[in-house]
Formats: C-alpha cells, sequence, structure tokens
C-alpha cells in the first residue's frame, strides 16, 4: 500500500537532506526581507524597466519568480515559477522575440558567458532593451556553479553588440562592509546551510550595521565609490534593423568610471 503525500513529505522532513532544505527556504525568506538585506543605491534600471509597456514581452532570464507580471521565465531546472526549461547558453526562442530581457544575478552562474550574451542579443528584437546586474564584491554562493565576477568594462565587452543605455553601481560599498563583519562575527560559519543559533549571532552585528549600509546614499558622487560596487547594472538597446552598434574608439576608451544616467 503506498503512503500518502502528506505521509511521504513527512518522512522526507526527517531526513538530513530535508532538514537541510527546510534550513535553506527558511534563510532566503527572512534574509530577502531583513532590513539588514542588501540594498540597491541607484535603481535606474529598475525605473527604465517600468517605462516599457504593461504589454511588453519580456524574458526573465534564469528566473523562478518573474520580475513582471507578463515576463516568461526561464530556468534550468522545471520548479514552480518557470515557465521554460532551457539553456541559456541556447535559448529555445526565434529571434528578434523579445521587448526585453531581465538578467539579474545569473551571469555569473554560467560557464560561457559570452554566449549567453550572444544569446540575449539574439533573442532581443531591434531596439529592445536588456537588463544586466551582476555582482562584483559579493561572497562565492550557489556553489559549485559560481564562476565570475564583473566590472563595467567587461559587461561592455560581453555586450559590444548592444548599444549601452544606462550604467552604474546598483548595489556600493556599504553593502559590502556589513556583510564581510557577519562573517567575520560567526567565524566564518555557513550562514544558508547553518542552524538557528548561527543566523542569529549573525543577525545581531547585522542590525547595528544598518546604518553602514544608508551611508552609500552619501557616498554615491564619490571619486572611488564606485571601485567597491557590490553589484553593477548595465541597460543596453539591440540596434535598429541594418544598423550596426554605435560602439566607436571613443566609447571602447572612455572612462572606466559607470554612466550617471
Amino acid at each position: 500500500m503506498s503512503s500518502s503525500p502528506l505521509a511521504s513529505r513527512l518522512a522526507r522532513i526527517f531526513t538530513a537532506s530535508g532538514r537541510q532544505q527546510i534550513r535553506e527556504r527558511l534563510y532566503a525568506w527572512w534574509w530577502w526581507r531583513s532590513v539588514n538585506r542588501p540594498h540597491v543605491v541607484d535603481k535606474t534600471y529598475i525605473r527604465l524597466l517600468d517605462q516599457l509597456p504593461a504589454d511588453a514581452r519580456g524574458l526573465d532570464l534564469g528566473s523562478r519568480s518573474r520580475i513582471r507580471e507578463s515576463a516568461i521565465t526561464l530556468d534550468m531546472a522545471a520548479v514552480a515559477g518557470v515557465d521554460v526549461m532551457g539553456d541559456a547558453h541556447q535559448l529555445p526562442f526565434d529571434d528578434d522575440t523579445f521587448d526585453y530581457v531581465w538578467c539579474n544575478a545569473v551571469l555569473e552562474h554560467v560557464p560561457y558567458p559570452m554566449r549567453v550574451a550572444t544569446e540575449i542579443g539574439r533573442t532581443l528584437k531591434p531596439g529592445a532593451l536588456a537588463f544586466i546586474q551582476v555582482p562584483f564584491l559579493e561572497n562565492v554562493h550557489g556553489w559549485p556553479d559560481d564562476y565570475y565576477r564583473f566590472t563595467l568594462r567587461g559587461l561592455r565587452v560581453l555586450f559590444s553588440d548592444l548599444e549601452e543605455v544606462a550604467s552604474g553601481v546598483s548595489a556600493g560599498p556599504g553593502q559590502v562592509l556589513p556583510d564581510l563583519v557577519q562573517y567575520y562575527s560567526v567565524g566564518f560559519a555557513e550562514l544558508q546551510k547553518g542552524g538557528l543559533l548561527v543566523n542569529l549571532c549573525c543577525l545581531i552585528p547585522g542590525f547595528l550595521l544598518i546604518p553602514i549600509r544608508m551611508l552609500d546614499h552619501m557616498l554615491k558622487d564619490r571619486p572611488s565609490y564606485w571601485k567597491w560596487a557590490r553589484a553593477y547594472y548595465w541597460v543596453g538597446r539591440k540596434p535598429a534593423a541594418g544598423s550596426a552598434a554605435a560602439l566607436t574608439r571613443e566609447r571602447a576608451d572612455k572612462s572606466l568610471a559607470p554612466n550617471r544616467a
């Protein structure tokens, strides 16, 4: 006689792997609802997304929670929230399909980001936008599938076929220091897979360091602020049909400092 779904679920809870999954889900739940989470300071790229028509056809790449209600989500795993299971290195869509592609914290997790960048450009309609956000000074996460960190210059190389619309620091150095101090406070214990005590010990210094996170709003115009970014954003537009991307020597050699668009 087969066991009921409820009995099977309860049985999994009492296994080591089941308890581990519960800890990871609880960690993700409180982390992204905590005032101590990393703060996005420059929301230019979010405002640009909000300016698109509500019926714009979009791809939310590597996501299980769509950035917009009408967006199509794609991920390697067929789990809840994923519309299409596929590989970002070879997107299962025709050329010129989307009005925008949202790629948030994905490129560091793919082995061949240049291929993914090419696929993003291929599936965009002429005039459509790519919204890219990547970590820079952030701890290794999603191991073992964490391969790279990117600068703005690196993103410009990856998406050299697109015209840059905006770029900048989405999360600054004020989001880096608190994370590092918290790991020191627990002796670099594992937080995401750790127990309740470890996470509580992490919370105390985390709340005390919230003012440090707020400093990004005051320091974002300082000349070296961008060099210590936790994360960068980059927005690019696919050139109109028949035209080449506006990449001149002046653009290739321009300052490394992010645009303030």
